[in-house]
C-alpha cells in the first residue's frame, strides 16, 4: 500500500522563512544606510578638502595679485 507524502509547505514553514528573509532584509537595509551615509560624508570632506588645496594655491600663485580663501556655511 501506499503512503500519501505531503506536498508543499506547511504554514509554519513559511512563516518561519518569510520571518528569516525579514530579518535579513532588515540588517541590510541597515548596512546600506549606514554605507551611504558614511560615503556622503566622504564626499563632502574630498570637496572640503580640494577647496582648500585650490584657495591656498590661487593664493600662493598670487592669481589677479589676491588672496583667496573658503567659505563654509552651516547649511551648505
Amino acid at each position: 500500500m501506499r503512503t500519501a507524502t505531503p506536498k508543499g509547505f506547511s504554514v509554519v514553514e513559511l512563516l518561519v522563512s518569510m520571518g528569516i528573509l525579514g530579518l535579513l532584509l532588515g540588517v541590510s537595509i541597515t548596512s546600506f544606510v549606514s554605507f551611504t551615509r558614511k560615503d556622503s560624508v566622504l564626499a563632502t570632506t574630498s570637496a572640503i578638502a580640494q577647496s582648500l588645496r585650490d584657495a591656498r594655491a590661487r593664493t600662493l600663485a598670487s592669481v589677479a595679485g589676491s588672496q583667496y580663501g573658503v567659505k563654509i556655511d552651516a547649511d551648505r
